[in-house]
């Protein structure tokens, strides 16, 4: 087995890239279609499958499990990195072109009527399923391609 520590930055972009060319797609089908719903969690398993593959077809091997955690913990970052910059982008864009004042923004959120603590709750608890869907997703798929690559032995 290989120990050196392989750099998952190609993986972690081929991962970023897929989701959010699906994440625009699939939230542009929904906007089209006016359905209320929402998809993150099937884009982060398409995702994750994308960048195992390139890993795959790069080494000729599977992920082993701290390459694993690497890649769950990464693209979590990122994840969270790409909803925080499009809030900001989505609040930008009502200002700008929406002519929505910060203080009707302000006055949304305070109509929500929510405590800080329910919502840094729910914060932490959309953080930790996240995490464990992105674990399960890297997980899945690396056992996927590990009986492919025995398939071909």
């Amino acid at each position: 087995m290989n120990s050196e520590k392989v750099s998952l930055k190609k993986y972690m972009l081929w991962f970023l890239a897929v989701y959010i060319l699906l994440s625009a797609i699939i939230g542009g089908v929904l906007i089209y279609f006016d359905i209320d719903s929402s998809s993150p969690l099937f884009i982060v398993f398409i995702a994750a499958s994308a960048a195992v593959h390139a890993f795959v077809n790069d080494h000729a091997r599977v992920m082993n499990k701290s390459e694993i955690w690497r890649s769950t913990w990464l693209s979590w970052i990122l994840i969270m990195l790409f909803t925080i910059l499009t809030i900001i982008g989505f609040t930008v864009w009502l200002i700008l072109f929406q002519n929505i004042s910060i203080n009707d923004l302000q006055g949304v959120v305070a109509s929500w009527s929510l405590s800080v603590g329910v919502i840094v709750g729910i914060i932490v608890f959309v953080a930790v399923l996240f995490i464990a869907v992105n674990r399960l997703a890297f997980g899945v798929c690396n056992k996927l391609y590990s009986k492919k690559l025995t398939l071909k032995e």
